[in-house]
């Protein structure tokens, strides 16, 4: 009635499921990392220039230009932490992202900085 357990092979254990990555979990952490950051970017641009919108066809106070700057300040920091997650998440990945993916998320880390630069000069 004792059943003797197998040894597991260890074959087995080193084979991967279908669904299983290919990276690294210091990878993977990072890139998801990455990606909330891109997201949090855009939202925060998103989220200013509806503010931007707003201002200009209504007669808002201060405390909307007010959260309008604090949202591009945030956008602006972001997408310094997402340019700098960009090039740590391409080195640390074995296969890396997509083209298209990268390019979004350098456009979308750059576009803050180049508003707040075109904002100053006016």
């Amino acid at each position: 009635m004792t059943q003797t357990k197998k040894p597991r092979s260890s074959k087995k254990r080193d084979e991967r499921s279908a669904g299983e990555s290919v990276e690294t979990r210091l990878a993977d952490f990072f890139t998801v990392g990455w990606m909330l950051t891109v997201m949090m970017t855009c939202l925060c641009e998103v989220g200013a220039f509806a503010l931007g919108v707003f201002l200009r066809y209504s007669e808002g106070g201060t405390n909307f230009e007010l959260l309008r700057g604090m949202l591009l300040f945030a956008a602006v920091v972001l997408g310094l932490v997402t340019l700098i997650l960009t090039a740590v998440v391409w080195r640390l990945r074995r296969v890396p992202p997509p083209t298209s993916v990268t390019l979004f998320a350098i456009v979308v880390a750059v576009v803050p900085m180049l508003t707040m630069i075109i904002q100053s000069l006016d």
